[in-house]
């Protein structure tokens, strides 16, 4: 794991750590405009940062690539047995 890395991971957690308290703070603002609406997006985008963080993390490519529902490279490279690109 390099800087690099480790700096995304931890920009995606606050970000997942962000979208957790404006989720919370929209839920008790219910009665201002576009609350739920916001309180929504917010939620949908807490994990997608906490699922990214953890990919980011992952330095074995296979284990990477299982995380994915199809099983494909998130982004989208052949690859063969040996990791090197098809």
């Amino acid at each position: 794991m390099n800087l690099s890395t480790t700096v995304q991971t931890a920009v995606l957690l606050a970000a997942t750590g962000l979208s957790v308290w404006a989720a919370i703070v929209a839920q008790t603002r219910r009665a201002a405009p576009g609350a739920a609406a916001f309180g929504w997006l917010v939620s949908a985008v807490a994990p997608w940062s906490l699922t990214s963080a953890i990919h980011t993390l992952i330095d074995d490519y296979e284990a990477g690539a299982a995380m994915k529902p199809n099983g494909t490279p998130s982004n989208g490279a052949c690859r063969n047995s040996s990791g090197a690109k098809a």
